[in-house]
Parts: structure tokens; C-alpha cells; sequence
């Protein structure tokens, strides 16, 4: 069966393992039933059933809208795919590396890439947008938000997001949250505000606000 390269390890398609299926047991039928169905979410069990009716194995899934810009327009579809590829790595076709399947590792992969943004980053675009705006109209805006929980946020937000690229609004955000402590007399939290902002590696224009 052919394999995909993911991360230095070879996994099948779900295509694949389908199609050894139907090719050496067609006796054999392959059924699937929704379990859970909601507005944005889906849990969908797959059966190998043999030609006595026995279950031979089985294969569960589930997806959830929000995890992947395609699962907005087909997570059903996705859910009974990946259902599918389990059922069959249970019942043994291409396990050589792993019953996961390389369309459900790769749709992994992407979710793990892709995350929601923090309140931080939303808070920071927000911030942004409502200055470009003032700046046109020849006002000032403050930041929403008291500075202590402006503070209490920027440092969760930097602990958990520690070298990597930052968006142009997140710097912004930050630096203006340090020229505020500064101003407020809170020298020990700029300090601490600092320490984090030195180890930025750098923003990423590309990066979506």
C-alpha cells in the first residue's frame, strides 16, 4: 500500500487501507452509524462486519467544527472518513507503522498549527484597530481592561508563547503595557513585563490579526 512520509514515519491513507478492503474482503461489508450528532460536533462509529454478520472491528471518530477550516463545511464527512480508517486499522490493514491513518495525523497536525487565539492576541488586535481608527480621527484611545488585568494577561500570554514569532499588534500591545506600568510607578512589573518582552524572537507580518 502506498504511505505518506509524516515527520520521518511512513502512514497509510485511508484510500489505501479502503481499498485492500474491498480487494481481499469482499465478502465482508463495512458500515458506519452516527453516535452523537450536534451543531458543531460529531462522533461516528464504523463496523467490519464479516459474511456471517459477525463484527470483526470497530472504529470510532470524532469532530468538532472548530478544530479545522475545513471541518466547517464537512466535519460530518470527516468524522465518518477517520471512523473508517480506525475501523480498519483495527481489523489489521496498514498497521505496519500505525492504526492512526495519515489523513487523521495530518488533520492533527493542522489543528496543532492552527490554534484559537488567546485572549491576549484578541485583546491586542482589538487594541490596534481601535488606534489605526483614532489615529484617522485625531483621538487617543486607552486600552480596555484595568492595567492589573492587562498585566495578569500579557504574562500568561508570554509564558505559554515563548520563542516563538509574534504579531505586529502583540508587540504593540506589549510596549504599550510597559510604558503604562513605567508611568504608574510599577517599575517591578515593567521589569518582569521586560524580561519576557527581550526573549521575542520577532513578529511576523503575515501573521492573520
Amino acid at each position: 500500500m502506498k504511505t505518506i512520509n509524516i515527520k520521518g514515519k511512513e502512514y497509510v491513507t485511508v484510500n489505501e487501507r479502503l481499498k485492500e478492503f474491498r480487494n481481499n474482503f469482499k465478502d465482508y461489508c463495512l458500515i458506519t452509524e452516527i453516535v452523537e450528532l450536534g451543531s458543531d460536533y460529531a462522533t461516528v462509529k464504523a463496523s467490519v462486519i464479516d459474511e456471517k454478520g459477525t463484527v470483526r472491528a470497530t472504529g470510532f471518530a470524532r469532530e468538532v467544527v472548530a478544530k479545522s477550516p475545513i471541518n466547517k463545511f464537512a466535519f460530518l464527512e470527516n468524522c465518518e472518513t477517520s471512523a473508517i480508517g480506525r475501523a480498519l486499522g483495527n481489523f489489521g490493514i496498514g498497521i505496519d507503522e500505525a492504526v492512526c491513518t495519515a489523513d487523521e495525523l495530518l488533520m492533527k497536525l493542522s489543528q496543532d498549527e492552527k490554534p484559537e487565539k488567546t485572549d491576549f492576541e484578541k485583546d491586542a488586535a482589538n487594541e490596534m484597530r481601535a488606534k489605526t481608527t483614532a489615529l484617522k480621527k485625531g483621538e487617543t484611545v486607552k486600552p480596555k481592561g484595568t492595567l492589573e488585568e492587562r498585566y495578569t494577561k500579557a504574562c500568561f500570554y508570554l509564558m505559554n508563547n515563548d520563542g516563538k514569532p509574534y504579531k505586529r499588534s502583540v508587540i504593540d500591545s506589549l510596549n504599550t503595557l510597559y510604558n503604562d506600568l513605567i508611568e504608574a510607578g510599577e517599575k517591578d512589573k515593567a521589569d518582569d513585563l521586560k524580561v519576557g518582552i527581550n526573549r521575542i524572537v520577532g513578529f511576523d507580518d503575515k501573521l492573520p490579526e
